[in-house]
């Protein structure tokens, strides 16, 4: 995603992520119901299966810790990701964590332990500046910090001299964010974005916040609301206008019209979208062919 892309997040090796929240079914809008291996040096994504199944504790050896309520398909992916990594020995998943000053996660090497401040991601709004919806935003968040997080890890297996250092070199912090960017976005390509009755505490924070909010700016709430389990995660002019390939107006009118052909992104009402896998890096996407993975009846 070029030198802006989201989040640079990481700071060091026991330092944290920084940067890198939404919508809801209900019967009336605005009042929401609160209830394989990487090979990192290419800079590979990091391989999920793309099914959800079931997990055995005993097999992984890994503790979650979730002292809020973790969406359940993070909880799956870290599970999924973290079988090939021993190191990794547990993830916590917490919310405002003081030792994190604000960061979205950390990794301590000393003991296994990866950190997700769910918190910090629901109040870093990096990759709005994409176009992209606030509680896609925050799903992004979470996954992308999860990975990157999961990018050090291998960076140490790989290369445990790097204990040593109280920071890691710049190039491998971009390699985390990278490698973080690659893997959410081979996410997306086979998963569905969770919906906020799907996303635990952080979904029931994003009610609330709609909630408040919806007073103030009934139109934005609506929308977050309107995109609920359709897989359409950002708004095309906006993500086309920070593009590097489709920034142009000759570029967006094409983009425009992929959209109406039903070869990318979607339609809600009058309005046009990316989808989630498109969104997350609009100059991976070829708008000749259809990329939309719809929402499984």
């Amino acid at each position: 995603m070029g030198s802006d892309r989201v989040p640079n997040t990481g700071r060091g090796l026991k330092e944290r992520n920084t940067q890198a929240g939404s919508t809801c079914t209900s019967a009336h809008k605005g009042v929401l119901q609160q209830t394989g291996n990487t090979a990192i040096n290419n800079k590979q994504p990091i391989r999920l299966k793309p099914c959800i199944e079931p997990y055995n504790e005993e097999v992984y050896r890994m503790d979650i810790i979730d002292n809020r309520g973790a969406p359940p398909e993070l909880v799956r992916i870290v599970h999924e990701a973290c079988k090939e990594h021993e190191s990794v020995k547990r993830v916590i998943f917490d919310a405002f964590i003081e030792e994190l000053a604000g960061d979205m996660g950390a990794f301590r090497p000393e003991d296994g332990t990866i950190i997700i401040d769910m918190g910090a991601c629901l109040m870093n709004k990096s990759w709005m500046k994409k176009g992209i919806m606030y509680t896609a935003n925050v799903w992004f968040n979470l996954v992308w910090t999860f990975f990157h997080e999961l990018v050090h890890v291998q960076q140490l297996e790989q290369e445990p001299e790097l204990m040593a250092l109280d920071h890691l070199p710049k190039d491998y912090e971009d390699e985390a964010c990278d490698v973080g960017v690659n893997s959410m976005a081979r996410w997306a390509l086979y998963n569905d974005m969770p919906t906020l009755n799907e996303m635990g505490w952080v979904g029931e924070q994003i009610k609330i916040l709609l909630n408040r909010m919806y007073a103030q700016m009934p139109k934005a709430v609506n929308e977050e609301i309107d995109l609920q389990g359709t897989n359409l995660a950002a708004r095309v002019e906006e993500a086309a206008a920070n593009s590097k390939e489709y920034c142009e107006q000759e570029e967006i009118a094409q983009l425009l019209k992929s959209i109406d052909e039903g070869l990318v992104g979607g339609k809600v009402g009058n309005k046009k979208y990316l989808t989630a896998y498109e969104a997350i890096d609009l100059d991976h996407v070829e708008h000749k062919h259809p990329t939309i993975i719809r929402r499984k009846a």
